[in-house]
């Protein structure tokens, strides 16, 4: 078994050779792919053409030129994490919450719920994102470690290819787990500040119905594949800093082969866009003011028509030399409050930043 310290992430960089590295959630171990195969897909169909051949999916949130679905292989090794210390990895610059939104928000804000109040949409997810400075280069291999004690229940990685760059993220949202023909996945969708020691939580109409807008979708997607269909209760989840209204969607496929088109129907849910989806979808790249290209796509491994384990990109950030870009957004129905979206937002940040500008100590 390979140790962390022993990989040379920063070097692999500075060589642009594809990599990820990652650990399931609830669990102890972690794995190191090499790319050593490259493949750039516009379309999540033409996975086809990888029938039961192993790779890490790497896919955006609209595939396009500058973000294609990047597909990478290579031989999958066993990491050893070591003790991660108790300092701070990074100072950032401007790294609070901040209570009031800005102008670009504001504005993205008025235009979405102008949208929802005609009942153009039922629910649009609008994001933003916020670029920090940071005063030195970041030890990857001790933020992947303190990412895996603080966030045991979520999905830790970090990717890099040359188009991508380099992003990290502990998603909590599982989109698609396939084991040939059984497979799980969850709506995951309204948002509240975890409070400690708190077991029951209240939840408001709003948030209840935007959780609702994303199971009806999920399991209606399902159906159109399969009538094997076991939907949980609603449980009330965490994530770091944050719990969720979760349920979970066990389901049989008829074969295997339908696993692309599900997947294809699935992303983006209406946890990470909106309703109606192709509309919703269309209106957000026009109007949300930036480029979301990997925020909000998913990732993980994946065997065409054989199996899967695949996340939600979110959670994230993008890692470059003197700056860091975090992504964060928030489901928006009629009745939305914008101080009260922004604040979503912010907290979300935080779940991320926390990582690096803070010691474990102060947790």
């Amino acid at each position: 078994m390979l140790d962390i310290s022993q990989i040379g992430l920063h070097q692999l960089l500075r060589e642009k050779k594809s990599f990820v590295l990652y650990r399931q959630p609830k669990t102890q171990n972690s794995q190191f792919i090499l790319g050593q195969e490259t493949y750039l897909l516009h379309k999540l169909s033409e996975l086809s053409q990888f029938a039961e051949e192993e790779a890490y999916i790497f896919a955006p949130f609209e595939a396009k030129e500058n973000a294609p679905i990047i597909l990478i292989k290579g031989s999958k090794q066993s990491i050893q994490l070591t003790q991660v210390s108790e300092t701070t990895i990074a100072q950032l610059q401007h790294s609070d919450i901040e209570p009031n939104c800005d102008e670009a928000y504001h504005k993205a804000f008025e235009c979405f719920s102008e949208k929802l109040q005609c009942r153009a949409f039922s629910k649009l997810v609008l994001a933003r994102k916020k670029s920090l400075q940071i005063e030195q280069e970041i030890n990857l291999e001790e933020l992947f470690v303190r990412a895996t004690k603080c966030y045991p229940s979520a999905y830790i990685y970090l990717f890099f290819s040359p188009l991508s760059g380099l992003w990290f993220g502990a998603s909590p949202e599982l989109l698609l787990e396939q084991n040939h023909l059984d497979c799980r996945t969850i709506s995951l969708a309204g948002t509240q500040k975890k409070v400690a020691n708190q077991l029951n939580y209240i939840w408001s109409e709003k948030l209840l119905q935007e959780q609702d807008y994303v199971t009806s979708y999920i399991r209606e997607q399902i159906l159109h594949i399969t009538d094997q269909l076991d939907e949980a209760q609603r449980t009330t989840s965490e994530a770091g800093e944050l719990v969720h209204l979760k349920t979970e969607l066990n389901f049989r496929l008829h074969s295997p082969q339908a696993q692309i088109n599900l997947l294809d129907h699935l992303h983006p849910t209406p946890a990470v866009c909106g309703l109606p989806k192709q509309e919703a979808k269309a209106f957000i790249l026009a109007n949300e003011g930036f480029d979301r290209t990997y925020y909000t796509g998913f990732l993980g491994e994946i065997t065409p028509h054989q199996s899967s384990k695949l996340y939600v990109n979110i959670r994230s950030m993008q890692i470059e030399d003197k700056s860091l870009t975090l992504y964060a957004g928030g489901g928006l129905l009629a009745q939305s409050k914008k101080d009260e979206e922004w604040l979503e937002t912010e907290i979300k940040m935080k779940t991320m930043q926390k990582l690096i500008s803070t010691s474990l100590s102060d947790k």
